[in-house]
């Protein structure tokens, strides 16, 4: 799991618009997998120490968002420790002036769980929600979009894209061992799938992981709110933000395929 320093990409035409200095890592696909296992490891002790000390809901709510603050903190270690700047890592601003416009589907996303989920939404605790749902974003972004799409862009963008998004899907399986009924995790483990496909677009198309953070974290919000209803209407909007998130994946990757070529078209010709 060695990084080493990179020239910048003068790889044929890719996805993302913006060449940034990358590490190499010698073994990409065992390094994102050990990765991957880091936010589930905190998460993991984060409600152990919650059932072992026998925490009230608020507390233990708070001590989640804590343990997901510590394990992004680990991984920021790892971003500095591998030699390149945090950029590389997408630990900067949206570079694309048009990332407002992309960033309307997502917005769309959560507002259709908001309608088909209102009657459920539990005000009264937002704030310990709100705590939880963005320390849980940005460590869950920083290790899958951050660190793992850098490492596997070593690979080609297909490999970033579905090989981060697999991974964010299955580890979300660990919500079994917690008790949550299989229906629940297999319909997380597929919008998981979905969501880490166009999440990983995003970043690659902006080169940021805050635009995907963002809308990661929007989405924790309403559905701690909701308690991740499984009603009739639920259900319904779920498929329709799925559908929403999966348009809005490929618009993203075909309009950033489509600026790549047009920015190669406009290069002056060699001499």
């Amino acid at each position: 799991m060695t990084a080493t320093r990179a020239p910048l990409d003068d790889s044929p035409p890719r996805h993302d618009a913006v060449a940034v200095r990358r590490p190499t890592w010698r073994r990409p696909w065992v390094s994102s997998i050990v990765f991957a296992l880091a936010p589930v490891v905190f998460m993991t002790a984060g409600s152990a120490v919650a059932q072992i000390l026998q925490l009230s809901d608020v507390a233990s709510v708070l001590a989640l968002a804590g343990a997901a603050v510590m394990s992004a903190g680990v991984g920021l270690v790892v971003m500095r420790g591998s030699g390149p700047r945090l950029s590389a890592y997408g630990m900067q601003r949206p570079r694309n002036p048009d990332v407002a416009i992309w960033f309307l589907p997502a917005l769309g996303a959560v507002l259709v769980s908001i309608v088909s989920q209102i009657g459920g939404l539990d005000l009264a605790r937002w704030l310990p929600y709100a705590a939880l749902a963005i320390a849980t974003a940005l460590n869950e972004e920083l290790w899958f979009r951050g660190v793992i799409v850098t490492v596997l862009r070593t690979r080609g963008v297909r490999a970033a894209v579905y090989g981060s998004a697999a991974l964010f899907a299955i580890l979300h399986l660990a919500n079994l061992a917690g008790g949550e009924p299989a229906l629940d995790a297999a319909l997380q483990l597929v919008f998981a799938l979905l969501f880490g496909i166009a999440a990983a677009r995003l970043v690659l198309a902006t080169g940021s992981i805050w635009p995907a953070a963002a809308w990661h974290a929007a989405w924790n919000f309403v559905n701690l709110l909701a308690g991740d209803q499984t009603t009739p209407v639920a259900l319904i909007g779920l498929g329709l933000a799925s559908t929403i998130i999966l348009i809005y994946s490929m618009v993203v990757a075909r309009r950033t395929q489509r600026k790549h070529t047009d920015d190669e078209r406009e290069q002056p010709a060699p001499a």
